[in-house]
């Protein structure tokens, strides 16, 4: 009984590492194609993602109150870009990450020169909002760009004439030059969810007789009546509800 116990869990836990490589293995080759960076450096830049928070966490604390910004550069290599209000000193830096079994060198530049604070900016998008409503009815979405320092409002419309000059009176009017407005136009609208809800359970059948078990962070279901899932966890795009059956995309 106890060498059929034994030989159960060696074969649940090959299951398991096996299934957890698989998934490893696609998020690099995803991550590879849409950054056009090599599986070496997709690997490195997965490895410093996932073990940046302390080192970002100093960032935020060492410059409170001075930050513009921070994005990510993922081309040519991995890196974290802080931009900072006021002038100083920019500063490429090499903070070690990692734990106790791996450890890498996890690229931050400092740069210095941007004119607000991305506290100030957030703090001006309801004002930004309510300017661009008095010309335009099909407001989307509005948002800081923490790369560029704009504050982007995303209009549902076409770049004619007609609403560029409405985008020329809406800048004009806008009174703070170190917040620049930027406007898109787009072709498409938000619509409201038709449901959401946590921990989705879903199922891969690995065999005729077995199935692959995964639990989604946070599951939706749109307008239409498509079902995706939203996951921390490694869960290829082949999954379906156990309740119902349905597909359930990624």
């Amino acid at each position: 009984m106890r060498t059929i116990l034994a030989l159960t869990i060696l074969i649940s836990s090959s299951c398991t590492f096996a299934a957890s490589n698989e998934g490893i293995e696609q998020d690099i080759y995803s991550y590879s194609l849409l950054h056009d960076v090599s599986t070496a450096e997709a690997n490195k830049a997965l490895f410093l993602e996932a073990n940046r928070d302390s080192a970002l966490d100093a960032i935020e604390k060492e410059f409170k109150g001075s930050i513009a910004g921070i994005y990510i550069e993922s081309s040519p290599t991995y890196k974290i870009v802080v931009r900072v209000k006021g002038y100083g000193q920019n500063e490429k830096r090499n903070i070690v990450v990692g734990n106790a079994i791996s450890k890498g060198d996890l690229p931050i530049d400092i740069q210095y020169g941007a004119k607000e604070t991305r506290e100030e900016a957030r703090s001006q998008i309801n004002k930004a909002q309510q300017l661009v409503k008095n010309y335009f009815n099909t407001i989307q979405t509005v948002s800081y760009n923490e790369k560029n320092g704009n504050i982007v409002v995303e209009v549902k419309g076409k770049s004619n004439v007609e609403n560029l000059k409405k985008v020329d009176r809406v800048q004009s009017l806008w009174k703070n030059p170190n917040l620049p407005i930027e406007i898109k136009f787009v072709n498409w609208t938000i619509k409201p969810l038709a449901d959401a809800h946590g921990e989705t359970s879903v199922a891969r059948q690995i065999d005729p007789t077995r199935y692959g078990d995964c639990t989604t962070a946070f599951g939706i279901k749109n307008a239409s009546d498509t079902k995706y899932m939203i996951t921390a966890a490694h869960c290829p795009n082949n999954f379906k509800s156990k309740q119902d059956g349905t597909h359930i995309h990624l």
